[in-house]
């Protein structure tokens, strides 16, 4: 059993020997034959976010929100070499002959360094987004990197130079693997597709898991498809007016009637991956504001002429990742990203006609991870924020400009999934299977509720009784729980 607070990777050193590195720092070696530890080690002041192993397995990686690059001995695990970077770090690669070894940043950047010299000998620019995967081509000539906004580029080493980019996957690009000595790429990405391209021009040349299905075949069950899609595919959901919004993967929105579930309508010729939906409160008019995995925010307007249509109003955002959470008080709307920030934007520029496209109010910066949940106060004053960094964070909306008033860390195992205010403390939900309650005031644990499987969200706190959805491989259920 690892000691570390979540495993954050992991990687084979050898035939017989595991490495494991955790949300907190830490290092753990295992022998997988008799399942024991065989070394630990506080590696990193901050999660560790990726590793690798040197070709010859001498040596591993680990690169962490710190700023530092560490390597390792694979047999002693001991420290051989620090260097540290301007920038947090996301993922890291050893080139053939393990003398080379590039990192992925925050900023952008794709930095090699010479860990025997201890040098940085280049960077490489050019991404507008976090560097999230990296792979050397077997002949080392190549580095492929991608980043959060769904794009790869293929850099020349020798040159230090770019030789090709294209956009690979609506959201971030996770993983990257030379195939077949450097004629084919693997890329996986966040909206659930794996790519193989071509290695060196970026053409498509199959994407796993698609069907092929002869044609009379795919006629024959396209009604059984059609009547499970929804179900299958849906990602969010906001019910207003009797109607229900639900948002899908790959799918765009479509909107039917809460009591009969019949469809009213669906978005067209919008491909997008939906992730958060909210009816915003405006007046004299009905308008939804969607958040998607194209990392734009949309504003739609339900016709008053007839109100089971839509129309999109405009389209407008400056994240620079998928939007996670929408959250709203009297004033203005929050927008939650994976690129670690908060968008806060003034209602009245999202609901103005003639539509003009609204200006960031203001862009809020404290996370080391994804912002996967928000909830206002009940006075509409301050801003709680949950991430995949496992903190939460309380901000005070009404000052200027606003400001963090409290940060509390390491709250779970897991990613937080949800989070919500009571009167006197707020609660907060993760994939580690636990609901909490942390005082305000001092950021103290005051309560713990162990579930038997993930929480996903913290719908609403009314009179004592948290309202959560519980995931299980059979659907979600709901259900009620008291402090």
């Amino acid at each position: 059993m690892s000691s570390g607070d979540g495993i954050s990777g992991c990687i084979f050193l050898g035939e017989e020997l595991l490495a494991t590195t955790s949300f907190d720092g830490q290092v753990e070696v295992w022998d997988v034959a008799s399942g024991f530890r065989t070394a630990h080690v506080n590696a990193h002041s901050s999660r560790i976010t990726g590793c690798d192993v040197s070709p010859d397995r001498k040596l591993f990686a680990t690169v962490s929100l710190d700023l530092n690059l560490k390597l390792w001995s694979a047999q002693k695990s001991t420290e051989v070499a620090s260097l540290m970077n301007p920038s947090p770090l996301n993922c890291v690669n050893f080139d053939l002959e393990g003398q080379l070894v590039a990192v992925g940043c925050w900023d952008g950047a794709v930095r090699l360094w010479n860990w025997l010299e201890q040098k940085n000998v280049t960077t490489l620019l050019g991404h507008q987004s976090s560097v999230r995967s990296l792979s050397f081509s077997p002949c080392s000539s190549m580095l492929c990197s991608g980043c959060l906004s769904g794009e790869v580029w293929l850099w020349s080493v020798t040159a230090a130079a770019c030789v090709g980019s294209y956009h690979a996957h609506r959201g971030s690009t996770q993983s990257l693997n030379f195939l077949q000595g450097g004629k084919l790429l693997l890329s996986a990405g966040h909206d659930s597709v794996v790519h193989v391209w071509s290695g060196g021009l970026g053409q498509t040349v199959a994407v796993l898991g698609e069907e092929k299905t002869p044609i009379l075949q795919k006629q024959k069950h396209a009604r059984a498809r059609h009547r499970s899609e929804d179900e299958a595919n849906a990602l969010c959901v906001a019910v207003a007016g009797g109607y229900a919004a639900v948002g899908y993967h790959g799918g765009g929105i479509k909107m039917f009637k809460f009591k009969s579930g019949e469809k009213v309508w669906s978005s067209e010729d919008l491909p997008v991956s939906m992730l958060c939906l909210m009816w915003m409160e405006a007046k004299e008019t009905e308008l939804l504001l969607s958040g998607g995995m194209d990392h734009n925010l949309r504003v739609w307007e339900k016709q008053a002429e007839n109100p089971e249509n839509l129309v999109l109003v405009g389209s407008f955002g400056v994240q620079k990742g998928p939007i996670l959470a929408l959250a709203q008080n009297s004033t203005c709307v929050a927008s939650a990203s994976d690129d670690f920030t908060i968008a806060l934007w003034l209602k009245d520029t999202l609901t103005s006609k003639p539509w003009i496209d609204p200006k960031v109010m203001c862009i809020l910066r404290g996370h080391n991870g994804g912002v996967t949940c928000l909830a206002f106060s009940p006075d509409g004053k301050e801003l709680l924020s949950g991430g995949k960094d496992q903190a939460l964070m309380m901000w005070k909306i009404n000052a200027s400009p606003p400001v963090l008033s409290q940060s509390i860390s390491n709250c779970h195992g897991d990613w937080i999934t949800g989070c919500a205010w009571t009167s006197s403390a707020v609660l907060s939900c993760s994939s580690d299977c636990k609901l909490r309650m942390w005082d305000i005031q001092t950021g103290r644990l005051l309560r713990e509720i162990l579930s038997s499987s993930s929480l996903t969200t913290l719908c609403c706190w009314v009179r004592q009784l948290c309202h959560v959805a519980k995931t299980y491989r059979s659907g979600t259920c709901l259900y009620l729980c008291s402090f």
